[in-house]
Protein backbone atom coordinates (compact mmCIF):
# COMPACT_ATOMS: atom_id res chain seq x y z
CA UNK A 1 0.00 0.00 0.00
CA UNK A 2 1.47 3.50 -0.47
CA UNK A 3 0.48 6.40 2.15
CA UNK A 4 -1.97 8.34 0.22
CA UNK A 5 -5.01 9.16 1.46
CA UNK A 6 -7.31 7.26 -1.41
CA UNK A 7 -9.38 10.39 -2.46
CA UNK A 8 -10.12 10.40 1.53
CA UNK A 9 -10.05 14.19 2.79
CA UNK A 10 -9.15 12.95 5.60
CA UNK A 11 -5.47 13.98 7.29
CA UNK A 12 -3.14 10.99 7.11
CA UNK A 13 -2.88 9.80 10.72
CA UNK A 14 0.78 10.45 10.76
CA UNK A 15 3.13 12.49 8.47
CA UNK A 16 6.82 13.91 9.11
CA UNK A 17 8.23 16.97 7.38
CA UNK A 18 12.00 17.53 7.22
CA UNK A 19 12.43 15.71 10.30
CA UNK A 20 15.91 15.91 11.50
CA UNK A 21 18.08 14.70 14.95
CA UNK A 22 21.48 15.74 15.73
CA UNK A 23 23.14 15.48 18.30
CA UNK A 24 26.79 16.98 19.80
CA UNK A 25 29.83 14.82 18.57
CA UNK A 26 33.50 14.92 18.70
CA UNK A 27 34.01 16.32 15.66
CA UNK A 28 31.10 18.60 15.99
CA UNK A 29 27.20 17.84 15.44
CA UNK A 30 26.56 14.49 14.09
CA UNK A 31 22.67 13.67 12.07
CA UNK A 32 20.81 10.71 13.83
CA UNK A 33 18.12 12.13 10.82
CA UNK A 34 18.73 14.25 7.96
CA UNK A 35 15.74 15.75 6.79
CA UNK A 36 13.56 12.71 6.40
CA UNK A 37 9.81 13.69 5.17
CA UNK A 38 7.41 10.86 4.73
CA UNK A 39 3.38 10.04 5.65
CA UNK A 40 1.68 6.90 6.86
CA UNK A 41 -1.72 6.70 5.56
CA UNK A 42 -4.70 4.78 7.84
CA UNK A 43 -5.03 1.30 7.94
CA UNK A 44 -1.89 0.42 6.52
CA UNK A 45 1.53 -1.23 8.22
CA UNK A 46 5.06 0.18 8.02
CA UNK A 47 8.10 -1.89 8.90
CA UNK A 48 11.09 0.88 8.98
CA UNK A 49 14.86 -0.84 8.30
CA UNK A 50 18.26 -0.12 8.14
CA UNK A 51 21.72 -0.96 9.25
CA UNK A 52 22.92 0.08 12.89
CA UNK A 53 22.62 3.67 13.20
CA UNK A 54 21.02 4.42 10.67
CA UNK A 55 18.26 6.62 12.52
CA UNK A 56 15.77 4.53 12.75
CA UNK A 57 15.05 4.31 16.96
CA UNK A 58 15.39 8.41 16.72
CA UNK A 59 12.73 8.23 14.22
CA UNK A 60 10.34 6.19 15.88
CA UNK A 61 11.06 8.53 19.18
CA UNK A 62 10.63 11.69 17.38
CA UNK A 63 7.63 11.13 15.42
CA UNK A 64 5.92 9.35 18.70
CA UNK A 65 6.65 12.61 20.46
CA UNK A 66 9.26 10.94 23.14
CA UNK A 67 12.05 13.17 21.48
CA UNK A 68 12.23 16.20 19.94
CA UNK A 69 13.46 16.87 16.74
CA UNK A 70 16.11 19.83 16.42
CA UNK A 71 14.29 20.79 13.21
CA UNK A 72 11.36 20.08 11.14
CA UNK A 73 7.34 18.78 12.16
CA UNK A 74 5.34 16.06 12.83
CA UNK A 75 1.64 16.20 12.43
CA UNK A 76 -0.61 13.62 14.10
CA UNK A 77 -4.64 13.17 12.55
CA UNK A 78 -3.20 16.51 10.77
CA UNK A 79 -1.97 18.29 14.04
CA UNK A 80 0.85 19.35 14.59
CA UNK A 81 2.48 17.86 17.42
CA UNK A 82 2.63 19.95 20.81
CA UNK A 83 6.13 19.82 22.03
CA UNK A 84 5.94 23.55 23.70
CA UNK A 85 4.76 21.58 27.58
CA UNK A 86 5.86 18.15 28.66
CA UNK A 87 2.18 17.75 30.19
CA UNK A 88 0.17 18.94 26.60
CA UNK A 89 3.18 16.70 24.73
CA UNK A 90 1.88 14.01 26.94
CA UNK A 91 -2.15 14.31 26.88
CA UNK A 92 -1.55 14.32 22.86
CA UNK A 93 0.06 10.97 23.12
CA UNK A 94 -2.72 9.34 25.60
CA UNK A 95 -5.13 10.16 23.36
CA UNK A 96 -3.79 9.16 19.76
CA UNK A 97 -0.40 7.16 20.41
CA UNK A 98 0.21 3.52 21.32
CA UNK A 99 3.62 2.48 22.44
CA UNK A 100 5.34 -1.39 21.64
CA UNK A 101 8.80 -0.76 23.63
CA UNK A 102 11.74 -3.02 23.86
CA UNK A 103 11.47 -2.84 27.77
CA UNK A 104 8.02 -3.37 28.20
CA UNK A 105 7.20 -0.80 30.50
CA UNK A 106 4.83 -2.91 32.34
CA UNK A 107 3.31 -1.38 35.60
CA UNK A 108 4.96 -4.23 38.43
CA UNK A 109 1.87 -3.89 40.09
CA UNK A 110 -0.72 -4.57 37.89
CA UNK A 111 -1.91 -7.46 36.76
CA UNK A 112 -1.94 -8.34 32.96
CA UNK A 113 -5.14 -7.08 32.47
CA UNK A 114 -5.38 -3.75 34.81
CA UNK A 115 -1.61 -3.22 32.27
CA UNK A 116 -4.05 -3.48 29.35
CA UNK A 117 -6.43 -1.12 30.87
CA UNK A 118 -3.99 1.36 32.06
CA UNK A 119 -3.88 3.72 29.05
CA UNK A 120 -7.80 4.16 28.82
CA UNK A 121 -7.55 5.06 32.94
CA UNK A 122 -4.80 7.49 32.27
CA UNK A 123 -7.08 8.74 29.39
CA UNK A 124 -9.97 9.44 31.65
CA UNK A 125 -12.00 7.10 29.14
CA UNK A 126 -14.56 4.55 30.07
CA UNK A 127 -12.59 0.88 30.31
CA UNK A 128 -14.21 -1.93 28.40
CA UNK A 129 -12.91 -4.84 30.32
CA UNK A 130 -14.33 -7.61 27.97
CA UNK A 131 -12.28 -6.34 24.80
CA UNK A 132 -9.28 -6.00 26.93
CA UNK A 133 -9.44 -9.83 28.04
CA UNK A 134 -10.33 -10.57 24.16
CA UNK A 135 -6.86 -8.85 23.11
CA UNK A 136 -4.58 -11.17 25.82
CA UNK A 137 -6.50 -14.49 24.67
CA UNK A 138 -5.81 -13.36 20.97
CA UNK A 139 -1.79 -13.29 22.11
CA UNK A 140 -2.29 -16.55 24.02
CA UNK A 141 -2.34 -15.26 27.50
CA UNK A 142 -6.26 -15.86 28.41
CA UNK A 143 -4.98 -18.05 31.43
CA UNK A 144 -2.77 -15.01 32.90
CA UNK A 145 -4.75 -12.02 32.53
CA UNK A 146 -4.48 -12.46 36.76
CA UNK A 147 -0.70 -12.76 36.97
CA UNK A 148 1.88 -9.69 37.49
CA UNK A 149 4.69 -8.79 34.92
CA UNK A 150 7.25 -10.87 37.54
CA UNK A 151 5.40 -13.88 36.93
CA UNK A 152 5.03 -13.75 33.80
CA UNK A 153 8.29 -14.47 31.28
CA UNK A 154 9.81 -12.05 29.08
CA UNK A 155 8.02 -13.03 26.29
CA UNK A 156 4.77 -13.03 27.76
CA UNK A 157 5.18 -9.47 28.62
CA UNK A 158 5.97 -8.17 25.51
CA UNK A 159 2.25 -9.24 24.53
CA UNK A 160 0.61 -7.74 27.50
CA UNK A 161 2.80 -4.83 26.00
CA UNK A 162 1.32 -5.60 23.05
CA UNK A 163 -2.51 -5.95 23.79
CA UNK A 164 -1.96 -2.81 25.93
CA UNK A 165 -1.11 -0.63 22.60
CA UNK A 166 -4.01 -2.14 20.97
CA UNK A 167 -6.83 -1.88 23.47
CA UNK A 168 -7.66 1.85 23.14
CA UNK A 169 -7.43 2.16 19.46
CA UNK A 170 -4.92 4.79 19.03
CA UNK A 171 -4.25 6.64 15.41
CA UNK A 172 -1.25 5.11 15.60
CA UNK A 173 0.82 2.16 16.91
CA UNK A 174 4.26 2.50 16.99
CA UNK A 175 6.31 -0.56 17.87
CA UNK A 176 9.73 -1.01 18.20
CA UNK A 177 11.69 -4.33 17.76
CA UNK A 178 8.18 -5.90 19.20
CA UNK A 179 9.32 -9.72 18.73
CA UNK A 180 12.61 -9.57 19.79
CA UNK A 181 12.25 -11.47 22.99
CA UNK A 182 9.44 -14.04 21.45
CA UNK A 183 10.20 -17.47 19.87
CA UNK A 184 9.15 -17.73 16.24
CA UNK A 185 5.37 -19.49 17.74
CA UNK A 186 4.69 -16.09 19.72
CA UNK A 187 6.58 -13.98 17.44
CA UNK A 188 4.01 -15.36 14.59
CA UNK A 189 0.78 -14.39 16.82
CA UNK A 190 2.06 -11.02 18.14
CA UNK A 191 2.49 -10.30 14.16
CA UNK A 192 -0.50 -12.05 13.14
CA UNK A 193 -2.47 -9.57 15.02
CA UNK A 194 -0.68 -6.50 14.33
CA UNK A 195 -1.66 -7.41 10.81
CA UNK A 196 -5.43 -7.69 11.95
CA UNK A 197 -5.51 -4.90 13.68
CA UNK A 198 -4.85 -2.88 10.79
CA UNK A 199 -6.78 -5.08 8.36
CA UNK A 200 -10.30 -5.16 10.37
CA UNK A 201 -9.96 -2.42 12.99
CA UNK A 202 -8.18 0.56 10.38
CA UNK A 203 -5.38 1.36 12.99
CA UNK A 204 -1.54 2.28 11.03
CA UNK A 205 1.64 0.49 12.38
CA UNK A 206 4.87 1.87 12.34
CA UNK A 207 7.11 -0.86 13.48
CA UNK A 208 11.36 -0.95 13.69
CA UNK A 209 12.60 -4.27 13.24
CA UNK A 210 15.42 -6.20 12.00
CA UNK A 211 13.52 -9.44 11.04
CA UNK A 212 12.88 -10.08 7.53
CA UNK A 213 9.86 -12.29 8.53
CA UNK A 214 8.53 -9.79 10.39
CA UNK A 215 8.82 -7.42 8.02
CA UNK A 216 7.06 -9.39 5.64
CA UNK A 217 3.72 -8.90 7.77
CA UNK A 218 3.52 -5.26 6.53
CA UNK A 219 2.21 -3.61 3.87
CA UNK A 220 5.86 -1.83 2.94
CA UNK A 221 9.12 -1.35 4.43
CA UNK A 222 11.04 1.69 4.86
CA UNK A 223 14.74 1.74 4.29
CA UNK A 224 16.87 4.02 6.38
CA UNK A 225 20.64 4.22 6.08
CA UNK A 226 22.31 7.61 7.47
CA UNK A 227 19.36 9.10 8.64
CA UNK A 228 17.88 9.66 5.38
CA UNK A 229 15.29 7.48 3.61
CA UNK A 230 16.70 5.35 1.15
CA UNK A 231 14.02 3.25 -0.57
CA UNK A 232 10.83 1.74 0.03
CA UNK A 233 9.43 -2.10 -0.79
CA UNK A 234 6.11 -2.26 -1.40
CA UNK A 235 4.06 -6.02 -0.52
CA UNK A 236 7.62 -7.02 1.19
CA UNK A 237 8.69 -10.93 1.21
CA UNK A 238 11.39 -12.17 3.62
CA UNK A 239 12.99 -12.52 0.62
CA UNK A 240 13.58 -9.27 -1.04
CA UNK A 241 13.81 -7.71 2.50
CA UNK A 242 16.99 -9.93 3.35
CA UNK A 243 18.34 -8.85 -0.42
CA UNK A 244 17.76 -5.34 0.12
CA UNK A 245 19.39 -5.03 3.57
CA UNK A 246 22.40 -7.00 2.35
CA UNK A 247 22.86 -4.40 0.01
CA UNK A 248 22.47 -1.49 2.70
CA UNK A 249 25.49 -3.30 4.29
CA UNK A 250 23.87 -5.38 7.45
CA UNK A 251 20.85 -7.43 9.34
CA UNK A 252 20.18 -4.10 11.69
Amino acid sequence: MNSSNHGDARPDPLRVVGLTKTYPGSGGQVAALAGVTTSFAAGTFTAVMGPSGSGKTTLLQCASGLDRPTAGTVHVDGREFPYRSESEATRFRRTRIGFVFQQYNLLPTLTALQNVMLPMRLAGRPVERRPCQALLEQVGLGRHVGRRPAELSGGQQQRVAIARALASRPSIVFADEPTGALDSVGAAAVLTLLRRSVDEHGQTIVMVTHDPVAAAFADRVVFLSDGQIVGTLPDPSAAAVSDRMMRLGGPR
